[in-house]
């Protein structure tokens, strides 16, 4: 019963059945909406109201105590919805490379939460022939981040769209180390994304397994040298990435392979644009600034995404048209966030203009 463009919230945790609803929801031509289970339900409910959503799709792990008037509950685990039930015929629907993939929600730590509309084209260019790992069909990706959080979208995509397996690991297991562990050998995981927090405390109990990893990729905040150090005097992985991006720009905007430590180093770069994407480092005039020289970070590119949902005011006021693109109607989004070119081309990052 949806409509192409509707959005469809999935309340559930990681798991597979996550999975195969929010393929459901694509190939129905609608935007999925990742709701964290464990939010408290007036946020729930506020996420799923600010979606203008007609049905929420659950299965029988979620808490049903949402009041949710004038919303359809469909719940995955009945069996009017197992396979023998439902047709096999190909829907047929064309879905135009910016029509919404999906819409996840930020934090609201700074503010009212908001909603970030990203088309399917920012997330195929995250995915593929993306200039800074490689996924092939012998991979295998870990799934560890929260569904809620956008580097999910690299966890499944990346994974999906290049063929390669997905290790979807229990929020139980991935808590206990030694359980993380024994899953990421059992399943000769070979691509491994962690956020800077997890990444600095496991960086040591990980040690025998890097090896394993062609990717091990960190980001979500500043990577602190010694974690780092540590893992590139003790066989590290094939490929270690510090990796920047906001959610408003599809998980990852920049890279950085860490090949190596200066001894005197305090700091790793973010890195450089990947493919299709653009960076720009600009003063208050919004000219760029010159090497070495501190300004805030723009990001242009096919990544950015289409605005935040229901509200035109801000969206106008973050995404904002890009005056060094030869294309007409090309954006690009103020970060907010500080950094400079390095002479070497590397863009390090400075933190956030609003501190």
């Amino acid at each position: 019963g949806t409509e192409p463009g509707e959005y469809v919230p999935i309340l559930m945790g990681r798991s597979i059945t996550n999975l195969v609803v929010q393929l459901a929801v694509l190939k129905c031509g609608c935007g999925y909406v990742p709701i964290d289970p464990e939010f408290p339900l007036s946020r729930q409910q506020f996420l799923i109201q600010d979606c203008g959503a007609r049905r929420v799709v659950t299965d029988d792990l979620t808490e049903s105590g949402l009041s949710l008037s004038g919303v359809q509950r469909i719940n995955y685990s009945e069996s009017s919805l197992l396979p023998d039930a439902v047709s096999e015929q190909n829907l047929g629907l064309r879905t135009h490379p910016q029509a919404a993939a999906y819409c996840m929600y930020t934090s609201g730590s700074t503010g009212v939460s908001k909603g970030v509309v990203v088309p399917h084209s920012a997330v195929i260019r995250l995915a593929i022939n993306n200039g800074y790992a490689q996924i092939g069909s012998t991979d295998c990706l870990s799934h560890v981040s929260n569904p809620a959080f956008d580097a999910s979208t690299f966890e499944v995509w990346a994974a999906l769209l290049n063929g390669a397996r997905i290790a979807i690991v229990p929020q139980k297991d991935f808590l206990d180390v030694l359980l993380f562990l024994n899953i990421l050998r059992e399943e000769y995981v070979t691509v491994l994304w962690l956020t800077v927090g997890f990444f600095s405390q496991a960086a040591r109990a990980l040690g025998p397994l890097f090896h394993q990893f062609r990717y091990v990729i960190t980001g979500g905040d500043v990577v602190s040298v010694e974690p780092v150090r540590h893992i590139l005097r003790n066989c590290g992985p094939e490929t270690l990435l510090n990796a920047y991006g906001p959610t408003e720009c599809t998980t990852f905007t920049t890279t950085y392979p860490v090949k190596w430590l200066a001894e005197y180093a305090t700091s790793i770069p973010i890195g450089h644009p990947m493919g299709n994407a653009q960076v720009y480092i600009l003063n208050r005039e919004l000219e760029p600034a010159p090497i070495g020289g501190t300004g805030e970070l723009y990001i242009g590119g096919a990544g950015v995404a289409l605005g935040y949902l229901n509200r035109p005011g801000m969206t106008a006021e973050r995404f904002v048209a890009d005056p060094f693109s030869t294309r007409s109607g090309t954006r690009m989004y103020k970060t907010g966030d500080l950094g400079r070119w390095r002479p070497d081309g590397e863009i390090e990052f400075l933190g956030r203009n609003d501190f």
